[in-house]
């Protein structure tokens, strides 16, 4: 069902980004299940580059919520684009 020239797009978060590890609260559970999406969207970008499909994943930033009040944080901030594109 994806042939060459689709695209893949993935919204996840850079919370789980080792490299945004910045010492923010232990949300251990959210962090590691965003940590798997995140590594999902990479291995997708890799596998399917050769086949032509693109694949992208979004971090838009953050959505203020009761979980993330104690942050300091406001939403739209620290939002990135990790883009893994292919052909």
């Amino acid at each position: 069902f994806l042939t060459a020239g689709s695209k893949v797009a993935i919204v996840s978060a850079a919370f789980g980004s080792i490299a945004s590890n910045t010492g923010a609260p232990a949300l251990y559970g959210y962090r590691m299940s965003k940590a798997a999406v995140n590594m999902l969207g990479m291995q997708l970008a890799q596998d399917l580059k050769a086949s032509g499909i693109a694949v992208g994943l979004y971090h838009p930033g953050l959505v203020e919520t009761d979980m993330t009040a104690g942050l300091g944080v406001k939403a739209g901030e620290n939002g990135n684009v990790d883009a893994q594109v292919a052909a």
